[in-house]
Formats: structure tokens, sequence, C-alpha cells
């Protein structure tokens, strides 16, 4: 019911492959920490209370941000809901939410730092939108570029949604489309214009 994570550096792997745990309590971070793995194959999860990110003493309060998401919530087959996370500074969302079957939607994604989101959603046959935004500025960065599989499997998958300050899409450098679609039987239209076709392979 309780955990001081005050400590930690790396919170990877933590509770990977506890198939019979129902609940976590609220978790708070006061660094930058990678979350690779963190609760891949906790098949009896069905949510995850608010995880904070933030150090506070008299005189400042200094915010800090998840770095590595991969595999975070892979094989999370009861999972119906995950908290709002800025994700700005996630530089790798490779199988996310793959195989989460029971998540009909998720927060806002920030795709401002990220490289690669290989199977991020793979397998999410429940999911019905996703809404992916980017930053501008210092943050925009524009570098993914593997996006293969991201979609695939979604059959429930109604839209997809692109919101940036920039009104540039942070799909314009993905080389890497394969099979980013496939099987998303209930998309009815997708904007090709998010992509760069010529940097297409």
């Amino acid at each position: 019911t309780w955990l001081d994570t005050s400590s930690l550096t790396s919170a990877d792997y933590m509770f990977q492959s506890c198939h019979n745990l129902k609940s976590v309590p609220a978790l708070s971070f006061n660094k930058n920490i990678s979350m690779q793995y963190m609760f891949t194959d906790c098949r009896s999860l069905v949510n995850i209370p608010p995880i904070t990110f933030r150090t506070v003493s008299p005189e400042t309060e200094i915010e800090h941000f998840p770095t590595k998401m991969n595999n975070m919530f892979e094989g999370c087959t009861s999972l119906k809901s995950v908290p709002a996370l800025d994700t700005r500074k996630v530089t790798d969302f490779n199988s996310t939410f793959s195989g989460c079957t029971s998540i009909e939607t998720v927060p806002d994604l920030d795709f401002t730092s990220a490289t690669e989101a290989i199977q991020m959603f793979d397998g999410c046959s429940s999911l019905k939108s996703v809404r992916i935004i980017e930053g501008s500025g210092e943050y925009d960065s524009g570098s993914l570029t593997n996006a293969s599989q991201m979609f695939a499997g979604c059959s429930s998958l109604q839209k997809v949604e692109l919101m940036d300050s920039t009104y540039k899409s942070p799909f314009r450098n993905v080389t890497d489309a394969s099979m980013m679609f496939s099987g998303c039987s209930s998309l009815v239209t997708i904007d090709i214009s998010l992509m760069n076709a010529s940097l297409l392979t």
C-alpha cells in the first residue's frame, strides 16, 4: 500500500511479471527516471494511480520526467486506464502498450523527444482514439524515425489525432512506417500529410 521511492534511480522491471498484482500505491519520483518494462505482464492490474515527478523544498519545486517507457505496460491485458504522464523527455516508446487488450483510451502523449515507437499499441484491440502532441522551441526535435507496426491490430481504433504548436507533425521525419496501421479495421481515414513521403523507405 506504500512504497518509499525517493532514492530510486531507475524503475525498470519494477513490477514485471507480477501476474496476480491487482493494485499499486501512488508513486512519486524525485529525479528523471527510466521506466522500461515497469509493469510488463501485470495481467491482473486494472488501473494505476497518479505518478508524480517533482522535488519540493522550502525554496523551490523542481519538475522531473520519465525518460524511457518502452514495454512499460506490455501484456497488461486487464489494464483499463493509465495516469497522465508528461512524456516530453521520453525517447523510447517501443511496445509501451503492446497487448493491452482492455484499454480504450490513453492520456495525451508528447512525442517531443521520441525516436522510436515500434509496436507501441500493437494488439490494443479495444483502443478507440489516440492524441499525440509535440512541443516547440528547444523541445521541438522531430526525432521520431521508426513507427513500424505502431497501431497494428488496433481493430477498434477510429481516430489518431495530432496536435503541436509548430504545425509540424511528430511523424514528419519517419523513415519506417511498415505495417503502421495493419489490422485497423475501424479506422475510416488516415492523414498521409503527417509524413514526408520522400523519407519513407
